[in-house]
């Protein structure tokens, strides 16, 4: 194709949606129509968009993962906070003691732990996650 007929034109319609780490492919099979410079530009943006509006958009929220072990008492206390910070409980596990694997906004993580801290009196014992699928994470004084 004519340099800048395709790609930028596609390009424009990602900027001008707002998206990032999205693919976009257009193939255009050869009809024999010659559609131009100005043709092509609206071939490949009319299409590129058409295609993300039936692809639809998600978006979606990096948060930290946090985990949450304490006892049984402070259940209402804990869960409560995980409302309050708008954070999810993404596993739960109930044992000898709970523990909850929650995610968490980056920007309210260090609020969150302090409050969780404060409210169980550092009772709650509190670790963050490097990996969570091998659960291999550090310590949180």
């Amino acid at each position: 194709e004519p340099r800048g007929s395709a790609g930028k034109p596609v390009f424009k319609v990602l900027e001008y949606k707002g998206l990032e780490n999205v693919v976009v492919v257009v193939t255009r099979y050869f009809g024999g129509t010659k559609l131009g410079y100005g043709g092509l530009i609206k071939a490949y943006s009319e299409t590129a968009s058409e295609a993300l509006e039936k692809a639809g958009i998600i978006e979606i929220i990096k948060k930290e993962l946090v985990e949450i072990v304490f006892p049984y008492n402070l259940y209402n206390a804990i869960e409560k906070t995980v409302e309050k910070f708008e954070a999810e409980i993404l596993e739960r596990d109930f044992s000898i003691e709970i523990s909850f694997v929650v995610g968490i906004l980056p920007e309210q993580k260090d609020e969150f732990v302090k409050y969780v801290n404060e409210i169980t009196k550092g009772r709650a014992k509190i670790r963050e996650f490097l990996d969570w699928e091998r659960k291999i994470g550090k310590k949180r004084d």
